[in-house]
């Protein structure tokens, strides 16, 4: 593409390697490769043209045919020159068809080399950046075990929803806490309290997830769980079954690992309403990060009412009575008064279905 080179060539003699081939006329491969025209000369010293080509008035050819090989005049993939010291019209009429073949043979072999360099080329691209994305899939499967569920629906629906306003959406939050954790961490090592809490939660995770339900957060010892699917009837129902199975679930846990760790004990709070789902960005000096979460009064609720219970109860509050009524024992405690929330709420424990 960018020299001009001999590559082989035949004379009276026979054939003759690249290394011991004679000189030829650079500038008329030069014009033909500019033009694109294919040029035939009897006797190349009578054409005005060349009259001042060196390599032509020093050693006086002949016959000189020269011919673009590719797609012409701009893009040729180079040239096939041919020369004859001792005839004139070497290159006539009578060998144009020979030629032609000749001309189009090397101008496919060329195009072929060149593909094949291209595929070479793009095989090694190709085989980089599907290294780069195995990898990056690998970074991203890790990171996606931090982001909600739900979050990952929707970045994967709609990229752009990372930057849109958080919107309000009816919800039912499930908030459960370890009861006596902090007297689990003054019993037990440190990395005891950790595989504990792991085995549990993870345990949690089966029940959470084959409800429908989704965990927004983990705060230390407690998860705050989002129930949204379906209608408000349906998520508030799934939330207390949901509350109902892990409490099932903690007491199979407990009973295989007695005698290893203290029986635990776990306290949920249930609110339904309406809640501001969706991302929030904290700018700080070192860049900005996002956070998914639920916000408002129904979330700060479900917190409290899970603070509230005690020795393993799932208490619910009159706005989440009021969408299971019917599907579940439950008791009056009547209302309850808590912190930051203007009016007593009324409360309910779960007993069973």
């Amino acid at each position: 593409d960018t020299e001009l080179r001999v590559e082989a060539a035949a004379g009276a003699q026979g054939a003759l390697d690249a290394a011991s081939a004679g000189p030829f006329s650079a500038q008329v491969v030069r014009y033909v490769l500019r033009t694109g025209e294919r040029l035939v000369m009897d006797d190349a010293g009578a054409d005005a043209r060349f009259r001042q080509c060196p390599d032509i008035s020093i050693r006086r050819p002949r016959s000189v045919s020269c011919t673009a090989l590719g797609a012409g005049a701009g893009d040729p993939a180079g040239a096939l020159y041919l020369e004859n010291s001792q005839v004139s019209g070497a290159f006539s009429a009578g060998t144009a068809g020979v030629l032609d073949v000749l001309t189009q043979q090397l101008a496919v072999a060329l195009e072929n080399l060149r593909y094949q360099r291209r595929l070479a080329e793009n095989s090694v691209t190709l085989e980089r950046a599907l290294r780069d994305v195995a990898v990056l899939e690998g970074i991203r499967g890790e990171l996606m075990k931090f982001v909600p569920q739900s979050a990952q629906a929707l970045l994967q629906g709609n990229p752009a929803s990372l930057d849109a306003m958080p919107e309000e959406k009816d919800v039912t939050v499930l908030f459960l806490d370890i009861a006596g954790y902090t007297r689990l961490s003054e019993q037990m090592a440190d990395r005891d309290v950790q595989q504990l809490v792991e085995t549990y939660f993870s345990a949690y995770g089966d029940d959470i997830y084959g409800q429908g339900g989704d965990i927004s957060e983990i705060v230390g010892d407690g998860l705050l769980v989002l129930f949204q699917h379906g209608a408000p009837e349906e998520h508030a129902r799934a939330a207390v079954r949901t509350a109902l199975q892990v409490r099932a679930t903690t007491g199979r846990i407990n009973a295989r690992m007695a005698g290893r760790w203290p029986p635990v004990a776990v306290n949920i709070g249930i609110n339904s309403g309406a809640v501001a789902l969706g991302f929030k960005r904290i700018q700080s000096a070192h860049g900005a990060r996002a956070i998914f979460a639920a916000t408002g009064s129904t979330t700060n609720l479900a917190a409290r009412i899970g603070a509230m219970a005690t020795e393993g109860a799932i208490l619910l509050s009159e706005s989440t009575q009021a969408r299971v009524h019917g599907a579940f024992i439950l008791n009056a405690l009547g209302p309850q008064q808590f912190k930051n929330v203007g009016r007593p709420v009324g409360v309910y424990r779960v007993s069973g279905e």
